[in-house]
């Protein structure tokens, strides 16, 4: 089922809601002048993409007008929003994509004292924003502050969005 000829203004029904897989810790990043953005996010309940990976939909078609939003219709299906991409995230997520960076596993040899002071976590356990920050640091590619400052914000991001 396609959305493309959906009339902007049409409001999913209760229905369609409930049935549509979510996106959690999601933002809309612009995929050019020729296509609308895309949500990109954690998803939940999708029929082809495993729970918790971070993906993203096909162009958005209609974002609901609020706030903060809970719903979006794409090119290809209709999806609910759970809590949108924190500050410290997005700004992880920019830097490393304009480096090039990716969350490729690595051998923390020298981090892993310095990771585990920040999150209390040792680096085998760090999930994939934490990774692209390890590799960013690693290559020194960041002020060590402004990383340092991050980290601990990305940190409590996310932890306030378990206790949510």
């Amino acid at each position: 089922m396609t959305y493309e000829d959906r009339v902007p203004s049409t409001i999913p029904t209760p229905a369609e809601l409930a049935a549509a897989p979510v996106i959690d810790r999601w933002q809309v990043i612009e995929s050019g002048p020729w296509m609308h953005g895309q949500l990109w996010g954690y998803f939940r309940n999708h029929p082809e993409i495993a729970d918790g990976t971070y993906a993203h939909s096909s162009p958005v078609i209609y974002l609901e007008a609020t706030e903060r939003p809970t719903w979006a219709v794409t090119r290809k299906r209709i999806y609910r929003l759970g809590d949108p991409m924190g500050a410290a995230e997005k700004r992880i997520r920019e830097i490393a994509a304009g480096f090039g960076i990716t969350a490729e596993r690595v051998l923390l040899d020298d981090l892993v004292d310095k990771w585990g002071e920040l999150s209390g976590e040792s680096g085998e356990q760090a999930d994939e924003v934490e990774q692209l920050a390890i590799n960013l640091r690693r290559r020194e590619l960041v002020d060590p502050d402004e990383m340092f400052e991050l980290i601990g914000n990305y940190i409590c991001e996310k932890y306030a969005a378990k206790q949510a």
